[in-house]
This record gives C-alpha cells, sequence and structure tokens, in this order.
C-alpha cells in the first residue's frame, strides 16, 4: 500500500494536486520521461501524458522546466 508523508500531504492541499498526480510531478521534475514514469509508477505512458496535461493546469504552467520550480 502507497503511504504519503506529511509533507506530500501538504503539497497535495497547496497545489490541489492527488497523490498520484505530486508523484508523477516530482519524477517529471527529476527530468524522467513519461515511459521512464510509468514504468517506476507501474502505470500506462498514456496515464501519465494525462495526469501531466492535468499538473499543468492545476499549476498554471507550461513546462518541466517550470515544474522543478515547485520542488526545490
Amino acid at each position: 500500500l502507497h503511504s504519503t508523508s506529511r509533507r506530500q500531504r501538504q503539497m497535495c492541499k497547496e497545489t490541489g494536486l492527488t497523490v498520484r498526480e505530486s508523484d508523477v510531478a516530482k519524477l517529471a521534475a527529476q527530468r524522467f520521461s513519461n515511459k521512464e514514469i510509468a514504468e517506476q509508477l507501474f502505470i500506462a505512458e498514456s496515464t501519465v501524458k494525462s495526469n501531466m496535461k492535468v499538473i499543468f493546469n492545476k499549476l498554471q504552467i507550461n513546462s518541466r522546466a517550470e515544474l522543478k520550480n515547485f520542488f526545490e
């Protein structure tokens, strides 16, 4: 079972991301490809792509470079 840290729950609350979106966003911010993220999280690459669209919308950003700022 996937457990979430207090820090991750707080970030989700602040950004409106789900825990899974947060997981995807963190890996994307570390410059993992969609394929690598999918493999690490045991989800389809298409799921990663759709999560990325939602993440960008919720955070009001347009690139992975901007995403990195949320995890520094």
